[in-house]
């Protein structure tokens, strides 16, 4: 295995492991923008 195939192989496992904490981090997101959402309309109640 040369080089390459070596970072190549890092690569795909470091991708494989981030993925995963990119879809939470953009549920997040999802979740943070909807209690935003959900405020302002308390606001507006109030």
């Amino acid at each position: 295995m040369d080089n390459n195939e070596l970072l190549k192989a890092i690569q795909t496992i470091v991708n494989d492991a981030v993925a995963p904490l990119k879809n939470d981090i953009s549920d997040l997101k999802t979740d943070v923008a909807g209690l935003k959402e959900d405020v302002a309309g308390l606001k507006e109640d109030v």
